[in-house]
Order: C-alpha cells, then structure tokens, then sequence
C-alpha cells in the first residue's frame, strides 16, 4: 500500500503541474507514461486483490489524464 500510495501522490502532483499549455503538456508527457508504466508493472506485481483493483484504478486516472492534456491543448 506504501508503494502505491506514492504512485498516487506523484499522479497529484502531475495533475497539479497541469496548466493547460502546449509547453507544458511536451514536458509532462513522457512524465505521465513513465507513471503509466510503473503503475501497471505495480497492478501485475500487487498480490493483494484490493491493491490490484486501487492501482487499475489508478492507471485509468493516468490514461485519461493524457486525455484532458489533448483537451485543455486543442481547445
């Protein structure tokens, strides 16, 4: 639970970081998939049932937080 309580402060702070600009969005980007990646290695690592759901949880908050960057970015 520690490990992914960790993911999941580092998946606020990126959300925090967000401003909606281009500039920002190029150098969060490859912040976020590293996050993504690390996520989903947790979900398949967790032995618990309720880690396992908490961190898919976690990883579709991440996918979808690459979606609302192309949002706040095209807009």
């Amino acid at each position: 639970m520690d490990k992914l309580r960790k993911l999941t402060a580092e998946y606020f702070a990126l959300v925090a970081r967000c401003d909606g600009k281009a500039e920002t969005f190029a150098a969060l980007h490859p912040l976020a998939k590293d996050l993504e990646k690390r996520v989903t290695d947790f979900q398949r690592k967790a032995k618990s049932q309720e880690v396992r759901y908490f961190a898919g949880k976690l990883r579709q908050d991440v996918s979808d937080m690459e979606l609302r960057f192309w949002k706040y970015t095209i807009s």
